[in-house]
């Protein structure tokens, strides 16, 4: 019986090299780059809750979305933004990241 061999040519394919190991993050820079990303989030949530407190989710809505954009960020899934709003509302701070 005749036996390809794919996994061969594959490899010597796509083989690494200086050059696409560099043009692809590794997973410690993709879980800095989320931890800086999570730290900003926090940053300007806690802002945020300081100057807001007592206000209504609404109005904390509004100026979370607003300094968050005014942060660099994407704009924020509106379910997502409700639930800090909320947590805010009632006094809590809402944490971001797992720890």
């Amino acid at each position: 019986m005749n036996e390809h061999r794919w996994a061969d040519a594959l490899t010597h394919v796509v083989a690494r090299t200086p050059e696409t190991d560099a043009a692809v993050d590794t997973d410690q820079e993709r879980a800095d780059h989320h931890r800086e990303v999570s730290d900003d989030l926090q940053a300007v949530i806690t802002r945020v809750g300081a100057t807001h407190k007592g206000d209504t989710k609404e109005v904390i809505l509004a100026n979370l979305q607003r300094a968050l954009e005014a942060s660099g960020h994407w704009p924020q899934p509106r379910s997502w933004l409700e639930a800090v709003a909320a947590d805010m509302e009632v006094g809590h701070l809402y944490r971001c990241g797992t720890e």
